[in-house]
């Protein structure tokens, strides 16, 4: 089995050195950009992005890939929403992993905003920032 494995959280290297006990399984990791620390998946690794749908959807078919594994970070929503619509389309499996949402606890500080565009004036004050698909959320 082919597998195209996009990497880019922790749960993506367990997966990878999991599947790497299995002799069936043939696995590319695909990683948007470099890490600073290169981590060891035990499998071959790509990096960069796929020039666009057409090119991501070439590649699925000419490398053979029988099954897609995204777990990049959650907010990359539209690399999974593109995933799951091509895979339909070629009849390649796929599984996206949902790790559970954050939540506020009673120490800290959220501001919630109903927009997903970045509103300007916000980064200057605000120490760290999440940004969530739908919704803005930060977290100081």
């Amino acid at each position: 089995m082919r597998i195209l494995l996009l990497a880019g959280t922790a749960e993506a290297r367990s997966i990878a050195v999991a599947l790497s006990r299995e002799p069936y399984v043939i696995m590319t990791v695909s990683r948007a950009r470099a890490d600073r620390r290169p981590h060891r998946y035990g499998w071959p690794v790509r990096i960069g992005g796929w020039g666009g749908e057409e090119a991501y959807r070439a590649r699925l078919v000419r490398e053979g890939i029988d099954a897609v594994i995204d777990a990049t970070h959650p907010f990359a929503d539209e690399m999974g929403y593109r995933t799951a619509k091509m895979a339909r389309e070629l009849g390649i499996e796929a599984l996206r992993l949902m790790p559970p949402p954050w939540m506020p606890h009673k120490v800290d500080n959220w501001t919630f905003l109903n927009t997903s565009r970045k509103p300007r004036g916000i980064w200057a004050r605000t120490p760290r920032c999440f940004w969530p698909p739908d919704v803005a959320i930060w977290y100081a």
